[in-house]
């Protein structure tokens, strides 16, 4: 069987089926499920995320956000105006770099 986490987790919060069955438990993976335990760590935070990615919906990168918002943790927010696979690409992957390196050289 083919289990598609992302995918499946995005048709049960759109209330929508598939063809494809969805784990039990699958979505006690989800990146949300985990904020509380990783707020507690005290880190600093970067997070990247493309404003039109397929793989994993800047919705739910959005709701990610909020909830570390909600939880207070120090962290700094990049959008970028891409699709998921252009990250990777020259030139863009210069930016992404630019960003990872100018916040690195920053909080250490």
């Amino acid at each position: 069987m083919d289990w598609t986490f992302d995918t499946a987790y995005q048709r049960r919060c759109r209330g929508t089926s598939g063809s494809r069955p969805v784990a039990p438990g699958l979505d006690g993976g989800q990146p949300v499920n985990y904020l509380e335990k990783f707020a507690s760590q005290k880190n600093k935070s970067l997070f990247i995320y493309t404003k039109y990615d397929t793989t994993f919906l800047p919705e739910f990168s959005r709701e990610v956000i909020q909830r570390i918002r909600e939880h207070n943790v120090d962290h700094k927010v990049i959008e970028l105006p891409l699709r998921d696979y252009t990250m990777g690409e020259t030139p863009f992957k210069f930016i992404v770099g630019y960003h990872i390196c100018s916040y690195l050289k920053r909080t250490l």
